[in-house]
Formats: structure tokens, sequence, C-alpha cells
């Protein structure tokens, strides 16, 4: 599963050194903002959101360190303790207050949360990893502890259905269906150059 095969990458002995070059890079790249997140260009279309953002399958926590820049709360969840053990190494809590780290599956972990005011979601190309069945317990939790307002960035592939060992494209009406009632944009861009295959959606809950 995607899940062991990651949990075996951040027990490594060598991985808290490669994930400390990989997510300097990735702040320094302003992966937040790449092509197929945009989450600065999302934020200043919803202004509304900037209370709770929640990552989804935070891994390291790269993006819920970029992430509590741009909130007053980041939830990161994420299955392996490890990958959690890495995150808290670099970005402790003295210097990151306002993250608050959860080790479970994200179809588990999100049961649990309650909010007042509208959430944004992000989620760095995990769901393409896991099966149908999983994803769609996530959208629907996701529909059923948000108010109208919230959003979500999802780096996650969408266009011509194809599916692959750990990797899915799934149809703009599959996502359609798992969102009902929530205006999204699929942005793009496409996959290695294939015309059927791309990255990027937006969503927003009226």
């Amino acid at each position: 599963s995607s899940y062991l095969k990651h949990n075996l990458q951040y027990n490594e002995k060598d991985a808290l050194d490669k994930s400390k070059i990989g997510y300097n890079k990735n702040h320094k790249d302003d992966l937040i903002n790449s092509n197929v997140n945009k989450v600065d260009e999302y934020l200043m279309k919803y202004g509304n959101l900037r209370n709770t953002a929640v990552d989804i399958g935070c891994g390291g926590g790269w993006a819920s360190a970029e992430l509590s820049r741009r909130f007053e709360k980041v939830i990161g969840i994420e299955p392996s303790e490890q990958a959690l053990k890495i995150a808290k190494e670099i970005y402790p809590p003295k210097k990151y207050p306002n993250i608050e780290w959860i080790n479970d599956f994200a179809e588990n972990g999100l049961r649990h949360l309650e909010f007042e005011k509208p959430v944004f979601f992000f989620s760095g190309c995990v769901l393409s990893h896991l099966k149908d069945e999983s994803v769609i317990q996530i959208c629907e939790t996701i529909c059923k502890i948000t108010k109208n307002g919230s959003g979500f960035s999802f780096c996650e592939n969408w266009g011509t259905e194809f599916h692959d060992y750990m990797w899915h494209v799934r149809t703009i009406d599959w996502w359609r269906n798992r969102f009902p009632g929530w205006d999204i944009n699929f942005h793009g861009p496409s996959i290695e150059g294939k015309k059927d295959r791309f990255q990027g959606l937006h969503g927003y809950k009226t």
C-alpha cells in the first residue's frame, strides 16, 4: 500500500537528513504556490479562509509549516508515526506553536474534528495514491464536517480515468460527485504533457 511504502521511507536511517534537504527546497521553490497548488492565489480570492487549515497526509510537515504562516491554526494528519517525529524535529512546537499533529489515517482522523468556522483543506498528491473507497470516505467526511465558505486546494489527479499501482487519475465528474454543492475549479496543468491527465483542483463550498 501507499502507506507501507512511505512509512518505510520515513524509517530509513537518513530519512531526517533527506527530509530536511527536500523540504528546504520546497520552501525555497515556493511549492505551495506551484501550478498545481496555487494556495496564495486561492486565498486571495476567498479572504474568509484564514482560521484553520487541515493538511491531509502531511508526511514530514513541509506544507503544514507553510500553511502555519497563513492560518491561525493548522492540523496535520498523518498515519506514519515516524513521519510525524520528523515533522516535529524539523518544525518544532516552539517555532510553530499553531500546528497540531494527528497520528491517524485521514478517513478516521477527520471524523473527530469539529469546526465553528469555514476551514481550508490541503492535499499534496496524497489522494491520488489511495483507493477510491478511502478517498470517498475522506471526501464525504469533509463535506459533513464543514460549513459553507470552506475550501480546498488538492494537488490531485483528474482527467480521463486511469488507475495504476498507487497512481490514480479520476474524472471531473467523479470529483464533482464527491463534493455536491461545491464550486470546483480544475486548473491543471497536464501531467508529463499527457493530454488526458492533469493535476490540481480547487473547491469552495457554497
